[in-house]
């Protein structure tokens, strides 16, 4: 939920692959369905660590890794945020140099043994996507952790590899079975001795993997295990539990019921994700951590207008999206972030051109042609022409829907103009179910301009 920023690299990836004469990995004789780039962790010890870590690992059928024998470090003046945003843009640099899967990276804590891993995929998997590794989750080890968690480890970082393989992958799915298979009864029987944030980032992590199970194997059985599991971390961290990671939680669990939603027809799953979203603001909070804050008033608003879509209550559910997309762009600004302010400001106006449809008067129609046209401020036909298609097309819509209220000529005329351009990109870029919906409205706006 952290947003990737450039910086600085120190400690150049070298030799990735090349290990010291002590360490010597066993291989599979499985065709590797993941490859897996263990760095150093940084800190006392961490070589050490990863090479425990890696060995274990290299034993797993399918499974090849490689350790880089370098740490993945920043450097600068930045927050802890910016750190771990910064590192993420290094490490999949390094995944891309060495064509692997995913990179465990982290740091240790103290001079006994504890440690932070972490999990990066080579590919950045969309938003909301259930099962998916952020920059922000991490397993703590304990002191002179066992054998267990180079499982857990293990099962962890094949089940971030999901975002970047392709969802008929048979072989990784069978990979990612196994090893999941090895910590399933850590759920019910964690490891003894374990602290309230070792258990919360354990269960978090658990919960993660049976997401990531599931979104392979499409069995519910794994989705319901997943919502268990991240019900039991929120539980473990209730009390005195940093509210960051209470945050990481819900964002799982919202990630997960919107998935669910899109294989339903009810509005109970989109309902809980749209709960869960707002458990996120309330957490993090917009001064504190601003653009996750955003990400999640977002997602809260797309929830809300799905759930508008499939229900009775339809008015009250695009109230609230309109909302939540209006607080998002506060953060979201149009020089600061033009990207995800023009994809907001887009969305915004759809929910109030729906809206407009559905109530008296003009002024939800005419707000949402403001939206859209700020919107074509920063999605430019030249450099996004599909992006720009798509609020012209948003912005035919809305034009030719106030027409109808105030039958002003020029709004029709505006509405064929964005229709024309709208089906001329779509046509080069062969999208042809929009444009045959594209040529009925155009059409119909035209034979109105006709009679006229």
């Amino acid at each position: 939920m952290v947003k990737d920023i450039f910086g600085k690299l120190i400690n150049p990836l070298t030799g990735a692959g090349e290990l010291p004469s002590d360490v010597s990995l066993p291989v599979s004789s499985e065709p590797v369905a993941v490859v897996i780039l263990i760095a150093d962790l940084e800190g006392l010890n961490g070589r050490d660590i990863s090479s425990q870590v890696g060995q274990v690992m290299a034993s797993w059928p399918g499974v090849e890794v490689r350790l880089a024998r370098k740490r993945l470090k920043t450097q600068g003046e930045f927050t802890y945020v910016e750190k771990l945003a910064e590192a993420g843009t290094i490490g999949r640099l390094w995944l891309s140099d060495e064509k692997a899967d995913v990179l465990v990276w982290g740091e240790t804590l103290g001079t006994e043994g504890a440690a932070l891993v972490r999990f990066l995929s080579a590919a950045v998997d969309g938003d909301a996507k259930t099962g998916t590794f952020g920059l922000g989750d991490a397993l703590e080890l304990p002191v002179r952790f066992g054998n267990e968690f180079n499982d857990i480890i293990g099962a962890c970082a094949i089940a971030t590899a999901l975002a970047a393989k392709q969802p008929n992958d048979e072989a990784f799915a069978s990979v990612l079975t196994r090893a999941i298979s090895r910590v399933s009864g850590f759920v019910e029987a964690p490891p003894p001795g374990l602290s309230s944030t070792q258990n919360v980032s354990l269960m978090t992590c658990l919960g993660n993997c049976f997401a990531a199970l599931w979104r392979t194997s499409g069995e519910d059985k794994h989705f319901e295990r997943a919502s268990r599991i991240y019900k039991m971390a929120l539980g473990a961290g209730s009390s005195g539990g940093s509210s960051v990671a209470q945050a990481l939680i819900h964002n799982h669990m919202a990630a997960a019921y919107e998935a669910m939603a899109g294989r339903e027809a009810g509005t109970e799953s989109l309902q809980a994700a749209a709960d869960a979203y707002r458990a996120v603001t309330a957490l993090v909070g917009r001064a504190e951590h601003p653009q996750d804050w955003a990400f999640a008033m977002n997602r809260q608003g797309l929830v809300y207008y799905r759930l508008a879509v499939r229900s009775d209550n339809t008015a009250s559910h695009l109230m609230s999206a309109i909302k939540a997309f209006e607080a998002a762009r506060t953060v979201f600004t149009q020089d600061d972030s033009p990207d995800q302010w023009g994809e907001v400001t887009n969305q915004l106006g759809v929910a109030l051109m729906v809206l407009g449809g559905q109530v008296a008067g003009t002024e939800a129609l005419e707000r949402s042609i403001i939206a859209f046209e700020q919107a074509h401020e920063v999605r430019l036909r030249s450099l996004s022409p599909l992006l720009w298609a798509q609020t012209a097309n948003n912005l035919g819509a809305a034009s030719f829907s106030l027409f109808r209220r105030k039958n002003t000529p020029q709004l029709l005329e505006d509405a064929i103009r964005n229709f024309e351009g709208a089906r001329e990109i779509y046509t080069r870029y062969r999208q042809s179910r929009t444009v045959a919906v594209i040529e009925k409205n155009l059409k119909r706006a035209r034979e109105l301009l006709a009679r006229r």
